[in-house]
């Protein structure tokens, strides 16, 4: 075998243990594996040399411990897999080969190489070089450089783009900065790789146009032209030339308009006269945009177009136009628009998918910065594996002089440049606010019959400010009753005046969207915000004093004419039933009956007690409380209840009877309860088909009351009904009567036919995207036509359009609309009518109308809690039998982010029966239970006693259970063993989720209260952790006299007549899981925490912060609406124009889409509401004297740049100053700021003590002269002076802003804040006492700082003796790290007998051409070093032919027992042998010098405490001087 076989078959290294090193280069983490005994070095060295000259496999020296035996399998030097080869280093050493000594085909001649060195000689002077003398120079510079241990650490003199001012940069325009030098910075370099790769690339697809027509990547179906993948370019490579450029080359997107699918025949310009565009050839310079993407970025290559003013005889305006111009892209359908691939910016692009994925992170705690690092590590990944695919391919192919790969960052190869934090910042706020319209048309569509509103201030630290100062101070939120984000303001400050205009633009746009107005409103401090809310919010005021519509009207009594029947014997009922289903049989068609069943569910069993039947001529009602199983129940009865034949209306009737089957375990009575087309008929569904509600799932008091003008109201559940039959046979009687009156009336809401839409005067609504937008009646006499007058849009002038009047379109006079501007008259698709009636129906709010089956009605103990027995000796520490889950706060466990939602709920009839004794509804601004818990909560002592209790019954108190929930947990918990006492303090929230709670009326809720508050009031803590002392303080007593004022004005209870649960599912016991829409939590727990929890950038500018929120909340409506609508995960995307579009589409296609479309179209609605940085609201503005500008107003589809947003392709990331940013959004003449300038420093330091600006003559403290200040004075005299300023100053700096009073008082604390602290720190004998620290700090002397630690000499020789190194045990090598001290214990070993020996002159050969050397770096430490410190080593691997290795290895693990602390503070030679090891207390010296309290620590160092006994011995040992 020859020597070059040998080197290419190399076997692998083999250690102690037989196994093979991965790779000959790499020493693994072993120090000193396999290093033999220094005893041994001579010896092996002359052995290992005569080896090495052998080539034969026979000459390997064989595993120690394969010395007696045969080698396992494991063990042997088995062929290793390529990628684990010896790598073979054939790089040139230095000064070995000048630049001339390359051949054209990149290999060396020897012979030339020669004769160029005779001709270009070494020259002695060393002032003058040669060209070889310079070569080698460089040469070397670059060995040393590339192979220096130490080449990685930082020099210092690197320039980076910070600067410690970037916190407070006054310009917001520096992202949009580095984006245009960013984008700069791609251009290709001329006679780059992508240059070349370019040019070549647009000659070919100019040829192929010439010849076929379109480039052959259209030909072949795709947009881009690619490059051979690497794995393919590899053998190609090798052909032509080994060389990096081809694995370098970029996909290329080509866009040509003119050739693409559907592009029209002429483009044209956007000059008036529309000329045609003339095609102007193809980009120079650069050929084509680069486009950030990943893995990889890719070019966009296209033509250009102009408008051509030499054209003869039809001159153009001379205008020019890119492919990917937006008005050319415009031009071609919206198929072909769909296929274009990026976002462009000025100078660059950015691909869609990135846009989207920051859409996605952006709204998580994955911000800009990691989402740069993540494009950044991708596209690193890609060049690595590319470039592995490169080498390797030249090993496989055996390519000799490879030229090395192109680095990542090589502006002539590779040319990587990952997206950068503020390039991504840029274009992500240009393309939020590109879509900002639809965003805040999502958000302005929402219901908000309930609405829940809060002020936050923490997040705000989040966002960056002007000069250092937060230009807000407050975001206020408010949330409608599906947990949705309804309005948000960054306002600057809490008062409620900077958010009036948001109340009326949420109760303007609540009208405009055809929603129900507010109807309850819950604040956490409702009675300062009560006189405010309800003068802005005008429904809040409405009938307050009234509980229902339906209260006062006459009480419902069934006819006595109506023959009655009450039973409760079998056999009559089923002789009854029978007749029933013999009239059924007879009749042809259905025969219709009033239903309704009474059923109730208590802890011991359900029980039915009654079942009422209305048919034509007979009300029966059935007592079936003796049917305690199916045997009992009548047959005729159960065939009535399950006939398809007989249709039974009634209220609730799926849930009654899928209870029936439930309770009598009856499949045909469950499976008739879910039949989808089953004989069950609910009547709030057929009122609604009737058009006498909009909201089928009334209960049956208020469909009463709609449908038959009449106040009725159902028995509670557990009332007696044997007591009160008459009421059952009312009920059931008041459903038969609501369905005659409902049978004789047209039906609503349904589609017309062809002869319908001609019918002259029919009624009619017009719907779109399933919701009505107009009333109206149809005209059908008419011309064929309708005129319509057309405004001004753009360059099209106004205009009068003639509409046709076609065989599917039909002409309607409009009765009702919102924006009616054609006399009355439209011409509509007969598709988009629906029926209606002539009376229209009871509206119902957004919650009523998502679902579709009320709950039953609830019903509570409304007696106070007995605290009789609550006294101190109730309350001994440790036995209160109380938890950390019995402090159960209001709503704070099931009011935080909603979960499942599947049907409305009514409120719990019971508050219909106290409402109406009392007949007054004392407010809708109502209190948050867990505020009004805590007001009272944070006054008393957390260390008495009987705090827990007493938090478990304050909401005890306030909350009531609904008996029915109650009983069907307690029958569960009852069946798996659980106690229901222990279960309400460590399950309360599952049992929250469970069962209702409600807030009593006032009265009832002030009794208990009392109650509570009396029984607590004086209790004393039993322990001395309470001092003895009253549970309530003085400020908590008169809290809760506060608190029962609270209650008496109403503001806790729940509203009469509103549904605050919500239905969710029923889970797998059986149980209803219910939400609520009580309180704020949702706005805290679900908006503010989370908003705080995902702000994804630190120090954002404002109008970054403002996009991530815009995009963060459009992202939590769609998900908490989604859920708390449907009860689903909400599963899709976020591009609302997109759904839109396609839902438009497909309308008009008449194809049904493949997801359920929107209700409601945002890009085809106006909506004059805000969000975020909001405008100035006019009152305010002339409050202040502040000059606003015009208001925005959006019409239709919205643009950006004139451009529509569904359709925008271009995002003008142009550096826009702060200050411009701020002013549009505040629609103002100059903005509104803080103080943050000099100018403004200045002058407020000049104005704030004026007389003119004082509120009295009264003299306050100097750190209280705010208190004197007539701020709204000072902020009309500033804003006067902001607009006399002079306008030609530009410098920020020079310049005075807009200001708020509460920002002029805001700063004028500070101002105060800051000279009470320089008045303490400078009043005299503070400054005395001072003084000496002020001095330390002033001190500048050179040599008064600390000196600096001394380098080590090097590390402790802690190589293995040949004994160790002999009875090592192997297994232990695989697992430890060999380093070890002299003095160390013993490694533990393993008997000769069962691992066998090696003797002290073996080695471990690796191969006869190779030969491991261990070395020890750096050099041992001296002898006076102790042995004991074992310290930080690097052994360095090393072989022939290969590259040096470092193992890193174990530092020591010594711990602080195995010395004794006395004597390490003696400087003890005994302290690592002393009995006092662990325990101090054993020491063997009593003496001074041991002597140290048990409770100091002795932290000196072992250098130190040898330093010093080294030097006390020096001073023992030296002479004594004498005089």
């Amino acid at each position: 075998m020859s020597d070059t076989d040998t080197a290419r078959n190399a076997r692998p290294y083999t250690t102690l243990t037989g196994k093979r090193h991965a790779n000959s280069g790499w020493g693994g983490r072993r120090v000193n594996s396999g290093r033999t005994s220094k005893k041994a070095k001579t010896a092996e060295n002359t052995a290992e040399s005569s080896q090495a000259q052998s080539s034969s496999d026979s000459s390997l020296r064989q595993p120690r411990r394969a010395r007696d035996t045969s080698t396992p399998s494991i063990w042997r030097n088995l062929p290793p897999a390529a990628f684990f080869l010896p790598r073979t280093n054939n790089r040139s050493m230095p000064m070995s080969q000048p630049p001339e000594a390359e051949s054209q085909n990149g290999r060396a001649d020897g012979a030339h190489i020669a004769a160029q060195s005779e001709q270009h000689s070494s020259s002695t002077n060393p002032v003058r070089l040669t060209d070889v003398d310079y070569f080698n120079l460089n040469a070397n510079l670059t060995f040393i450089q590339e192979n220096d241990e130490f080449a990685d650490i930082v020099s210092g003199d690197t320039v980076v783009h910070e600067s410690m001012l970037d916190a407070v940069a006054v310009d917001d325009d520096d992202n949009a900065k580095a984006a245009e030098r960013e984008s700069a910075d791609t251009i290709p370099d001329k006679d780059s790789t992508l240059e070349r790769y370019l040019k070549a690339a647009l000659s070919r697809i100019k040829r192929e146009i010439s010849l076929h027509g379109q480039p052959t990547c259209y030909a072949r179906g795709d947009l881009f032209d690619r490059p051979p993948h690497p794995l393919f370019a590899i053998p190609t490579a090798a052909i032509n030339g080994y060389k990096p450029d081809t694995f370098c080359h970029m996909d290329i997107f080509v866009w040509l308009p003119k050739l693409l699918p559907g592009a029209p025949d002429v483009f044209r310009c956007d000059c008036p006269a529309a000329m045609p565009l003339s095609k102007l050839g193809w980009n120079p310079n650069p050929i084509a945009r680069r486009v950030r993407s990943f893995p990889r970025d890719f070019f966009l290559l296209t033509n250009r177009f102009i408008c051509n003013p030499d054209r003869v005889g039809n001159p153009g305006c001379g205008k020019t136009f890119q492919g990917t111009d937006s008005h050319i892209i415009a031009q071609l359908p919206r198929f072909t628009q769909m296929a274009f691939p990026a976002f462009l910016s000025n100078c660059g692009a950015l691909d869609k998918v990135i846009i989207s994925m920051m859409g996605c992170t952006f709204a998580t705690r994955f911000g800009p910065a990691p989402c740069s690092e993540l494009f950044s590590e991708l596209q690193r990944k890609h060049h690595d594996e590319v470039e592995l695919m490169y080498l390797d391919g030249a090993r496989h192919l055996q390519v000799d002089n490879v030229p090395p790969f192109s680095p990542f960052a090589d502006k002539s190869g590779w040319a990587g440049a990952p997206p950068s934090t503020q390039y991504l910042k840029a274009m992500f706020v240009d393309s939020v606010q590109s879509r900002r319209v639809y965003l805040e048309r999502g958000f302005a569509c929402l219901p908000a019959r309930v609405l829940k509103a809060d002020h936050t201030f923490d997040f705000l630290k989040y966002m960056g400010g002007l000069r250092g100062q937060k230009i807000h101070a407050a975001a206020h939120t408010m949330v409608n009753e599906f947990e949705e984000m309804r309005k948000h303001a960054l306002v600057p400050s809490k008062a409620l005046e900077y958010v009036e205009d948001a109340f009326i633009e949420v109760s303007e746009g609540l009208k405009e969207h055809g929603h129900p107005a507010c109807s309850v409103y819950y604040s956490d401090s409702p009675q300062s915000e009560l006189a405010f809310i309800e003068n802005v919010v005008p429904s809040l005021a409405e009938n307050v004093s009234h509980i229902t519509p339906y209260s006062d009207l006459i009480p419902f009594t069934c006819d006595p004419s109506i023959v009655r029947v009450h039973s409760a014997d079998t056999p009559e009922i089923d002789d009854l039933c029978a007749e029933l289903l013999d009239k059924a049989e007879a009749s042809s068609g259905f025969l219709v009956v009033a239903l309704a069943v009474r059923y109730e569910v208590t802890n011991e069993s359900s029980t039915v007690s009654a079942i009422q039947l209305r048919t034509e001529d007979k009300n029966f009602v059935f007592d079936t409380s003796k049917f305690t199983s199916l045997a009992h129940f009548p047959p005729a009865l159960r065939a009535v209840l399950t006939s398809a034949s007989i249709l039974k209306i009634g209220c609730g009737l799926r849930s009654a009877v899928s209870t029936l089957g439930t309770i009598y375990e009856d499949d045909e009575l469950c499976k008739a309860a879910n039949a989808r087309r089953g004989s069950l008929l609910e009547l709030g569904l057929h009122a609604k088909l009737k058009g006498a509600v909009s909201n089928s799932s009334y209960p049956i008091h208020t469909l009463i009351g709609i449908i038959l003008q009449r106040a009725f109201m159902p028995l509670r559940n557990g009332d007696s009904i044997t007591a009160s039959p008459s009421h059952l046979h009312d009920e059931v009687e008041a459903i038969w009567q609501a369905y005659l009156k409902l049978a004789g009336q047209d039906s609503v809401g349904l589609p017309l036919t062809e002869e319908q839409g001609r019918e002259n005067g029919r009624l009619v609504t017009v719907v779109h995207g399933n919701k009505p937008v107009a009333e109206g009646v149809i005209v059908g006499v008419h011309d064929g036509h309708l005129d319509v007058d057309q405004p001004e849009v753009g360059n099209k002038p106004a205009h009068r359009q003639r509409i046709n009047i076609t065989q599917k379109r039909t002409l309607i006079r409009i009765t009702q609309f919102i924006h009616d501007k054609h006399n009355g008259l439209m011409v509509a698709a007969v598709s988009m009518l629906r029926t209606r009636s002539s009376i229209s129906p009871v509206p119902s709010s957004a919650v009523e109308r998502a679902f579709s089956t009320p709950a039953t009605g609830g019903s509570y103990d409304e007696s106070p809690i007995d605290f009789s027995g609550v006294g101190s000796d109730s309350f001994n520490a440790g036995q209160s039998g109380t938890t950390d889950e019995d402090l159960s706060m209001g709503e704070e466990d099931n009011d935080d982010l909603p979960t499942d939602i599947h049907e409305a709920v009514e409120h719990a009839q019971t508050m219909l029966h106290s409402a109406a004794e009392d007949n007054t509804m004392p407010t809708r601004v109502l209190d948050d239970a867990f505020h009004f818990m805590d007001r009272l909560i944070r006054l008393l002592s957390k260390v008495h006693t009987a705090f827990k209790p007493f938090c478990a019954h304050f909401s005890e108190s306030i909350f009531l259970r609904d008996k029915d929930d109650e009983a069907a947990v307690r029958a569960v918990l009852e069946k798996k063993g659980i106690d229901w006492e222990w279960a309400k303090h460590a399950m309360s929230a599952q049992l929250n989720r469970r069962i209702r709670r409600y807030i009593p009326p006032r009265d009832i809720l002030e009794k208990r209260l009392r109650a509570l508050f009396d029984a607590y009031r004086d209790i004393v803590c039993s322990t001395e952790t309470g001092k003895s002392t009253v549970f309530f303080s003085k400020e908590a007593n008169e809290m809760a006299e506060r608190l029962l004022e609270t209650v008496r004005k109403g503001f806790l209870s729940d509203p009469a007549g509103l549904s605050l649960y919500f239905k969710m599912f029923v889970d797998d016991d059986g149980l209803i899981v219910y939400r609520t829409a009580r309180g704020t939590n949702s706005v805290e727990g679900g908006i503010h925490m989370a908003v705080r929890r995902v702000f994804g950038s630190l120090q954002a500018s404002p109008e970054l912060a403002e996009c991530i929120l815009l995009n963060w909340f459009a992202r939590h409506n769609r998900k908490v609406g989604t859920h708390n609508r449907t009860g689903l995960k909400f599963r899709g995307h976020h591009d609302i124009a997109l759904i839109d579009e396609l839902t438009e589409i497909a309308i008009e296609l008449g194809v049904k889409l493949s997801f359920t479309p929107p209700c409601v179209l945002t890009t085809r609605i106006t909506t004059s509401e805000t969000f975020g940085i909001r405008p100035i609201a006019l009152k305010l503005a002339e409050k202040y004297h502040i000059t606003v500008l015009p208001p925005r107003t959006v019409v239709g589809v919205p643009h950006h740049h004139d451009v529509p947003v569904h359709t925008l392709t271009r995002l003008y990331t142009k550096p826009v100053n702060r200050y411009r940013s701020l002013q549009l959004r505040q629609r103002t003449l100059h903005c509104v700021t803080p103080v943050h300038t000099h100018a403004e420093y200045t002058k407020f330091r000049a104005i704030i003590n004026r007389p003119e600006f004082r509120k009295s003559f009264k003299t306050f403290a100097a750190h209280d002269a705010h208190k004197n200040v007539n701020y709204l004075a000072l902020a009309i005299s500033w804003n006067s002076d902001v607009d006399n300023q002079d306008r030609i100053e530009t410098d920020s700096n020079k310049r005075i802003y807009y200001k708020f009073p509460c920002q002029l008082e805001q700063h004028h604390k500070k101002v105060l804040l800051y000279k009470s602290q320089q008045s303490t720190m400078f009043m005299g004998s503070n400054a005395d006492a001072l003084k000496p620290f002020r001095d330390m700090l002033r001190d500048t002397v050179p040599g008064s700082a600390p000196p600096a630690l001394e380098v080590p000499e090097g590390a402790t020789d802690t190589s293995l003796s040949a004994e160790e190194l002999t009875n090592l045990d192997l297994n232990l090598l695989d697992t430890l790290n060999i380093q070890r001290s002299k003095d160390a214990p013993p490694i533990p070993t393993s008997t000769p007998e069962s691992e066998g020996t090696v003797e002290q002159s073996e080695s471990i050969h690796l191969h006869a051409t190779l030969q491991v050397n261990l070395t020890q770096l750096p050099t041992p430490q001296p002898a006076s070093a102790p042995s004991r410190v074992v310290a930080l080593q690097q052994t360095m691997l090393t072989n022939d032919g290969s590259a040096s290795m470092l193992i890193q290895p174990t530092p020591d693990t010594s711990k602080p027992g195995d010395r004794c602390a006395r004597c390490a503070f003696a400087y003890c030679r005994q302290r690592h042998t002393c009995p006092g090891r662990g325990n101090r207390t054993k020491c063997h010296s009593e003496d001074a010098a041991h002597q140290l309290s048990d409770r100091k620590k002795c932290r000196w160092s072992e250098e130190k405490i040898e330093r010093e006994i080294a030097r006390r011995e020096a001073e023992r040992h030296e002479p004594s001087v004498t005089g």
